[in-house]
């Protein structure tokens, strides 16, 4: 059986860096979460439980204080998307 449930993740890409932010900030004003999740849906992606469950282990997810799901920037690529293990910051490598 192939699973086929999955859950939206907030990703640091572009203006989701930002958003994961303004997810975060304990002053967050619930009443306009439904006008931020529109704005956010730009930055999510779907992952499969398994991935999520990957993911987790390594500590890559982090939840926010409005409850949205956020990928640690370490484990995001602008070219490649998401990555299941953490990405080293190649100008600081010698």
């Amino acid at each position: 059986m192939i699973d086929s449930h999955t859950e939206s993740v907030l990703v640091p890409y572009a203006g989701g860096k930002p958003t994961i932010l303004a997810f975060n900030d304990r002053y967050f004003d619930r009443k306009k979460i439904g006008e931020q999740m529109r704005t956010a849906q730009q930055y999510m992606v779907n992952l499969f439980s398994y991935e999520l469950k990957k993911l987790s282990s390594l500590g890559a997810l982090r939840q926010t204080e409005s409850g949205v799901m956020a990928l640690r920037e370490e484990y995001y690529n602008d070219t490649f998307g998401v990555q299941m293990e953490e990405q080293s910051n190649e100008c600081c490598m010698i």
